[in-house]
């Protein structure tokens, strides 16, 4: 994994985190969540966040 790949992973991942606690606080529902992870996985391609 390159430094780009690295990067991209991590921002993947704090988005993932931020919105399952926007989920926990009723902010946003379970669809809109996976809509979103799906979208960013287009933007971002993480390599391991992928596989989720």
């Amino acid at each position: 994994m390159n430094k780009q790949q690295a990067e991209n992973e991590m921002k993947y991942r704090l988005a993932k985190i931020m919105l399952e606690a926007m989920e926990a606080e009723g902010l946003i529902s379970g669809s809109e969540k996976e809509t979103v992870l799906k979208k960013l996985v287009n933007k971002v391609k993480p390599l391991i966040g992928q596989l989720d």
